[in-house]
């Protein structure tokens, strides 16, 4: 059983309004996770610009970087040691995790609490989710993820980050979730929030960088 606790969840965002795009939002949090006896402590960047989405992870020496562009239908990893990206075509990507988690067979259920605070200096509702799937593509037993997120309906940056996680749905942060699903408890924590502009530099590889394209 793993116990899911987020203040900022994709899974629970995409659900609310459609939203026009126009600006750039930048998102700082940190990531708890205890498995076992550890609990490793991640922070996280998250740049979003129209149809593009930027994530930069750190946890002590280790640093990891994905670019996700829906607009092109690619997703980009960079490794910053080698001077490399490995370019993947989402739809490959999508179709390996659908053989491996079929979304028919992936059961979500959200339900409001009625608590609110304000978090950010925007006013959010507290949601409980349970999100039940198969461990494997013809297996019957099942997993659960369990936990609760507090969701802002407004506020600087909403906007901007649904539009691109429409355009994204199953090819971007959704693939990496399913990936990465394990045993603990992880606490997902918003520390800021801002909307000012993003340097295009940050959304393409770095120049003179090699490149390779992966198939999933």
């Amino acid at each position: 059983m793993t116990c899911l606790r987020s203040l900022a969840a994709l899974l629970m965002l995409v659900s609310f309004g459609q939203a026009p795009l126009s600006a750039d939002v930048t998102i700082r949090e940190i990531v708890l996770n205890n498995a076992g006896d550890t609990k490793p402590e991640i922070e996280r960047s998250i740049f979003v610009r129209g149809l593009s989405m930027r994530i930069d992870a750190s946890h002590g020496t280790k640093h990891q970087t994905t670019i996700y562009d829906a607009g092109a239908g690619q997703i980009i990893v960079l490794d910053p040691g080698k001077k490399r990206a490995e370019l993947l075509p989402a739809a490959q990507v999508a179709s390996a995790v659908e053989l491996k988690l079929p979304s028919h067979r992936v059961m979500t259920e959200l339900t409001a609490t009625g608590r609110s605070k304000e978090l950010l200096g925007e006013p959010c509702e507290e949601y409980t989710f349970v999100i039940t799937a198969p461990i494997g593509p013809k297996s019957q037993v099942l997993f659960s993820l369990r936990g609760s997120a507090w969701i802002a309906r407004s506020g600087p940056g909403l906007e901007e980050y649904l539009t691109f996680a429409r355009a994204a749905d199953g090819t971007g942060a959704m693939i990496a979730f399913a990936n990465k699903i394990a045993s603990g408890t992880r606490y997902t924590a918003a520390t800021a929030l801002a909307t000012d502009n993003i340097p295009d530099a940050l959304f393409s590889v770095p120049a003179g960088w090699k490149t390779r394209t992966k198939t999933p």
